[in-house]
Formats: structure tokens, sequence, C-alpha cells
């Protein structure tokens, strides 16, 4: 029992030891260093003096071993080098076979066992939602909710369309033949190009008083954030570009609104998705648009 604590404890101390070198390394003493070599090198020096630790400590405290080292540090040091290598291999590997379209530089990574992976860009997250209920199943926080950029109704389809879904073979078929319309390279610049699109401060303005009037107005328990007035400045500068306007007029920023808002506010009485656009709609209703003035 003694043996066994003992070698718990000093694995403790080891993995404490590696996560603390670690930190040093990466937050630190090697922060000149470019992003990968920096948490490469992080990871194999603290790798290597945790194992060196861990294999004296064993020795001595938990088998009690007082004979010389001889050898057996070395290739325990080899060995610790070479499972570090293995497992930067194998997370490099499987990085490359899931992110295999990653084309562009990516501003999120996700660190496994000290080497990050880079999700592809553009990454998005889409989800479905019933727009009347939610019985069964398990609504979002208010704050995860306010991180989706839109909430858009789909509605019924037409009698055609829905004849030709009836129609259609299985729905893997379907997707197999599916061909993308843009490129990565197109949507970035996309994603950039449209904050050249002027936004004056008439239009600033009735922007602000739509997110104040849900934060001020009966109905709403809780109004609009500062990320959600953001996303609707966002929206408006990109319809605008969409149209061929290099600025956004009040009639952007009304249109757009229940789109990006109505999933951000939180209603006194029912949280249905119709309700909200209802409610959203009153309120456009009652805020004053000001006259464009080009």
């Amino acid at each position: 029992m003694k043996s066994f604590l003992r070698f718990s404890g000093s694995s403790v101390i080891c993995f404490l030891l590696d996560y603390g070198l670690f930190t040093l390394l990466n937050s630190v003493l090697l922060v000149s260093l470019p992003d990968g070599t920096r948490e490469l090198c992080a990871t194999y020096g603290a790798r290597i003096v945790s194992a060196v630790t861990n294999f004296f400590l064993n020795r001595l405290l938990v088998f009690q071993d007082k004979s010389a080292a001889g050898q057996s540090i070395w290739r325990y040091a080899v060995l610790a080098v070479v499972q570090a290598s293995l497992s930067a291999v194998l997370v490099s590997v499987l990085q490359d076979l899931t992110n295999a379209t990653n084309l562009l530089e990516t501003v999120i990574k996700i660190p496994v066992d000290g080497v990050p992976s880079r999700l592809a860009e553009p990454f998005m997250v889409l989800a479905t939602q019933n727009p009347l209920e939610s019985f069964g199943t398990f609504p979002l926080p208010d704050a995860q909710m306010d991180r989706f950029f839109m909430r858009l109704s789909l509605g019924y389809m037409n009698r055609e369309q829905e004849m030709e879904v009836l129609s259609r073979p299985s729905a893997q078929a379907v997707l197999s033949q599916l061909n993308p319309v843009v490129t990565p390279e197109e949507t970035a610049y996309v994603r950039t190009a449209y904050r050249e699109v002027k936004v004056s401060d008439d239009v600033k303005n009735y922007l602000m008083d739509i997110v104040e009037a849900t934060r001020m107005q009966g109905g709403f328990v809780s109004g609009v954030s500062t990320r959600g007035a953001l996303a609707l400045y966002q929206a408006a500068q990109a319809y605008a570009a969409l149209q061929g306007r290099d600025y956004v007029v009040p009639e952007d920023v009304k249109g757009l609104a229940p789109a990006v808002l109505c999933h951000r506010v939180v209603l006194g009485g029912s949280m249905n998705a119709e309700a909200a656009t209802q409610r959203m709609r009153k309120l456009l209703s009652d805020v004053e648009v000001p006259l464009e003035n080009h």
C-alpha cells in the first residue's frame, strides 16, 4: 500500500511539473518563437524533464533502488522522446485527415497533447430549432443564443418543391451530387470586404434606437446585447455590399433586424420564435426611420 501511495504521489508531482514547465516555456520563456515551434519546444522540454524526474522518483522512492542508474536513465529519456514524437505525429496525421481542406490561415486552435490543431476556415455552426415550442428539448442559455449571428425561418416548401423531394433518391445520393458554389478564398474575401461599406451617423443612431427600444419597452425581459448590436451593424454592411452599394440605408437595418435580433431577446410570456418575430415587427413600426441623405 505504501508503494502504491508513493507511486501515486510521484505521478502527481511529475504531472504538475510537466504542466507547470510547459506553461512557463510556452507563455514566458519562448514567447519570441512562432506559435507552432514554441508549443512543440515547450511540449518536448516539459515532457523530457518530467520523464527524467519521474524516473528518479520511482527508482529511489517507489522501488528504492540504490544502484547506479547507468544506461537506464538514457534509455528512459529516449523512450520519453519517442513517446512525445509519436504523440505529435499522430495528432498531426489526424489533423491532416480531418482538415484536408484547410487552405487558409485560421484563428481557432484546439491544443491536443501540446500540439495545436487548426479548424478549417470558414468555420461556422448551423443549428435547427423548433419554431413553435421546445417541449422534449433543452433550450440553449441566452448567452449561447447571443452567439448565433442570425435565426432564419425557411417555412414550408411549395407543392412543386415537395413533389421533387418525394421523387429524389436517398439523401446520401443527393449529397454526393452537390457542388460547391464558392471557394474558401472567395468566402474569406467576402468576410472582410463588407467592412469597407460606409454607415452614416443617422443610420447608426437608427440602429441604436432599435437596440435601446428592446431594453426599455414593455414585453421584453431582456433586451439586445452589445454583441447583437454589432451583429446587426455587420449584417447591414454585408447586405448593402450584396446589393452593389457601398453604403447602408435604414431599410437594410430594418429588414435584417428580425433575423439578427429576435433570438437575442427574452419575452415576458411566450418563448417561441413566431411570438418574438411579431413583437420585433411591432417595435420596428414604432421606431422612427430617418430620411435618407446621400
